[in-house]
């Protein structure tokens, strides 16, 4: 049996439909999925370690899994993202 190949996180997670409405959209669904997905790789638990463990990454390696500049300025904006707000 040969080993799956692998891909492309992001472009794995945009193939999940999103099934919030139009206005709980602010944080694209697989900028989120990625983030998670990274941040448990590395050992975080929970939203706010994941969150926390986004805001102390480099900005280039923030903004490859987001797309959103200056992740770090914005933490508090990413722990919104799973408390609803």
């Amino acid at each position: 049996m040969q080993p799956a190949r692998a891909g492309n996180l992001l472009e794995m997670a945009q193939q999940i439909p999103d099934p919030r409405g139009r206005q709980g959209r602010r944080f694209s669904l697989s900028a989120m999925l990625a983030t998670v997905i990274c941040g448990i790789l590395c050992g975080a638990r929970g939203y706010e370690a994941i969150a926390g463990w986004l805001a102390v990454q480099e900005p280039k390696v923030a903004y490859a899994i987001t797309s959103v500049p200056r992740v770090q300025a914005g933490a508090a904006k990413l722990l919104g993202w799973w408390r609803g707000h």
